[in-house]
């Protein structure tokens, strides 16, 4: 693997960059953009090679999702990986500022997603990600808690993915609680164990999907 240090001052890897609104033209930008692509495309294809050709690994392989990064971390995927896999939440936790991820500082907008303008939900912003010629997957997908349509959810993942023939939905995350824990409750945004509206609608969905 390749490791680099990119610290408060501006230095990547012993290397000065002059990362200031004087320097930060148009073709500066561009130029670095590409040398992070060009870096992450060589690491990539060293990892696949020990995998592949060194390990024999027979599974299919993919880095991370296709919308993560720009284009050219989209070019990355389709050029390298066997699969294209996406993630999408709808209303996605917003915290307040100084709690990331505390369960105590947060709140969402507890609204349905079938009621919106179809470009700006998850499922027709999915669309544009597959690829020809390659599988594609939907790995996290999901209304997080307390969002009160989160019936919504699996059916609607189930349904869109078979119209689209998609290759695969799994859902994140089951987070099923420790077996010495007598909760009852959901544990979590995404938690699927313990919810019911998740547990009862997952057949449902499979079945649309198959």
């Amino acid at each position: 693997a390749v490791y680099f240090d990119c610290s408060s001052n501006g230095e990547f890897d012993g290397i000065d960059l002059p990362f200031n609104k004087e320097s930060e033209t148009p073709l500066f930008k561009a130029e670095y953009r590409i040398f992070l692509s060009e870096i992450e495309r060589s690491t990539q294809k060293r990892i696949l090679n020990v995998l592949k050709n060194e390990l024999r690994t027979k599974a299919y392989i993919t880095d991370s999702q296709a919308s993560y990064g720009n284009f050219l971390n989209y070019y990355r995927e389709y050029e390298n990986s066997d699969f294209l896999d996406m993630h999408y939440y709808w209303q996605h936790p917003i915290f307040e500022e100084g709690h990331s991820w505390d369960r105590n500082y947060y709140s969402i907008k507890n609204i349905a997603m079938v009621d919106q303008n179809k470009p700006n939900t998850p499922l027709f912003n999915i669309l544009s990600y597959v690829a020809v010629g390659r599988p594609f997957t939907i790995s996290e997908l999901n209304h997080p808690f307390p969002n009160e349509h989160q019936h919504e959810t699996l059916p609607m993942i189930g349904s869109w993915a078979a119209y689209h023939d998609m290759d695969a939905v799994y859902q994140f995350s089951y987070d099923q609680p420790n077996k010495d824990s007598k909760s009852s409750f959901v544990n979590g945004y995404f938690s699927m164990a313990t919810n019911p509206l998740l547990m009862t609608t997952a057949p449902l969905a499979a079945i649309m999907f198959r």
